[in-house]
């Protein structure tokens, strides 16, 4: 997957490529399956075809060709050199394909990916065993088109629009990263879902959305909530949080229990005592065993919840258009914010025992997790999980 492992090492590399010479019109160029091998199709549904068209209909006319986009002459894949993008890195990197090897059949290599198109696994495979590329699956992430299309001017939306909850997440780190933001529901999120314009669809299905999430009949399902992002920041310890927690008042604030167990603990008390009580701020540990539903105990405000399913409700949020940012969102903490969103990519992994699971990628993704944590917290105002004694487990999400 891009920017994570071997991709993230390669891109720090020297980035040797290797380059063919068109034997016609001589442009010397990066040998590219996208380019030279397919082609999208302009049949309806569109889908892939070769783009060696004289050879694609059958294999009595010889292997499939790689061909120049420039001319459109056979391209000779073993016959080239390898160039670096940047010769003054100390580290040397190289992308291999198999696209290189002259003595393997394109024909082969096309048929893999036709195979593959309905497979997200067999896609992941091709990619990173045959074209030695990382393969993020669509929609899989956040993309700063999908972030941009979310940006809103608030100073031209009138004040009763604007939700009277507020909430924050926080992932707690060197620094740690800070989210607060407002909830708008019912009535008030209809109107001001119409005083946008509604520029986005609803999304029936989606990488990050479970049906398993909406398996709940009708009648006992909440409508979600709309959240504004109100601002972001980063902190250098968490006495510093206590100006935004001063400034904002949220209900509820959730906070990355690890790795400062004694820090989170008296930030609890000391939150507490600025909004309503330590019941309103919930320390967060992430579990891995893919359990849908949060563990709650209110003596300690420790709330227990599995990683994959917080991150998937909510980048589903992005996706769904039920979270929306002000329009200078590209500018918040210097761009980290955005930057951070667009890191994790959810991915298939198999357990020890062979069992598929999703997992969300690792990397500098504080944001996401602090967006993430601030999710939390607005579903547990919105399920009235913010007071209270008792230790309990619901599926509120």
């Amino acid at each position: 997957m891009s920017d994570f492992g071997i991709s993230a090492l390669y891109e720090g590399s020297s980035k040797h490529r290797w380059v063919v010479t068109c034997p016609s019109c001589e442009k010397e160029d990066e040998l590219d399956f996208f380019r030279h091998v397919v082609k999208r199709s302009g049949a309806p549904g569109g889908g892939w075809e070769p783009v060696d068209e004289d050879r694609a209909a059958s294999s009595a006319e010889g292997d499939l060709r790689a061909m120049c986009d420039e001319c459109g002459a056979p391209l000779d894949r073993g016959a080239g050199r390898w160039l670096a993008l940047h010769p003054e890195r100390q580290r040397r990197g190289f992308h291999i394909s198999k696209l290189m090897d002259g003595s393997t059949p394109v024909r082969g290599i096309w048929e893999q990916f036709r195979e593959a198109q309905d497979d997200p696994k067999l896609l992941q495979r091709f990619y990173n065993a045959v074209l030695g590329l990382p393969y993020s699956p669509e929609g899989g992430k956040l993309t700063l088109a999908l972030v941009k299309s979310r940006r809103f001017r608030y100073a031209d939306l009138s004040s009763r629009f604007w939700g009277s909850v507020r909430t924050m997440g926080i992932d707690v780190g060197s620094p740690s990263k800070v989210v607060v933001s407002d909830l708008v529901e019912g009535q008030q999120r209809r109107d001001l879902e119409e005083a946008l314009g509604r520029p986005w669809k609803r999304q029936e299905q989606g990488p990050a959305h479970d049906p398993e999430l909406d398996a709940k009949p009708k009648e006992e399902q909440r409508p979600r909530a709309l959240r504004r992002l109100l601002g972001a920041w980063e902190v250098r310890s968490l006495a510093e949080v206590d100006r935004l927690v001063e400034r904002f008042r949220p209900r509820c604030i959730c906070i990355d229990a690890l790795p400062e167990i004694e820090a989170t603990i008296a930030a609890r008390k000391r939150w507490g005592a600025l909004i309503g009580g330590a019941g309103r701020v919930w320390r967060v540990q992430y579990l891995f065993d893919q359990v849908r539903e949060i563990g709650l105990d209110h003596s300690s405000g420790l709330a227990k919840v599995d990683r994959t399913y917080l991150l998937d409700l909510s980048a589903r949020d992005w996706q769904d258009g039920y979270r929306v940012c002000p329009s200078n969102v590209e500018e918040l903490v210097r761009g980290a914010y955005v930057q951070e969103l667009l890191v994790p990519t959810r991915v298939e992994e198999e357990t020890s025992r062979g069992i598929p699971v999703f997992r969300w990628t690792k990397g500098k993704d504080h944001f996401f997790h602090a967006d993430a944590y601030d999710r939390l917290a607005a579903e547990l105002c919105r399920h009235g999980q913010v007071t209270g004694e008792q230790s309990r487990a619901f599926e509120g999400l």
